[in-house]
């Protein structure tokens, strides 16, 4: 749909059909209906974006690395494994708010566990 001359997403399959969402994982239609954002992990992954630069995580609704990703500091997801950001160091874990809430501070199969 056109609005002031600029075509934008209304719906969220216009979201995930873009080449917003192939190329850095803008698949999803954000809460207001106002513009295509990556809503989650599985947006990212499947972008060249996660592919060629390693963004595949997410922070304020945009694909990052795992490393500055909102999984990297709340559940120690902070390495690249697959296309998929795992916990793979107790160092990561015991910087995350999982370690500092839940105790969880060592990393096993991928994530933060006691």
């Amino acid at each position: 749909v056109a609005r002031d001359g600029v075509c934008v997403a209304t719906r969220a399959e216009d979201c995930r059909e873009s080449e917003l969402c192939a190329s850095i994982g803008r698949c999803t239609l954000d809460e207001r209906g106002a513009t295509c954002v990556a809503g989650g992990p599985p947006d990212c992954a499947g972008s060249r974006g996660c592919a060629g630069l390693g963004e595949c995580g997410v922070a304020r609704e945009r694909c990052t690395t795992c490393e500055r990703s909102d999984g990297c500091r709340a559940e120690g997801l902070c390495d690249l494994v697959e296309g998929t950001c795992r916990a793979t160091s107790a160092l990561a874990c015991r910087r995350s708010v999982a370690c500092r809430t839940e105790g969880r501070c060592n990393a096993s199969k991928g994530v933060c566990v006691r």
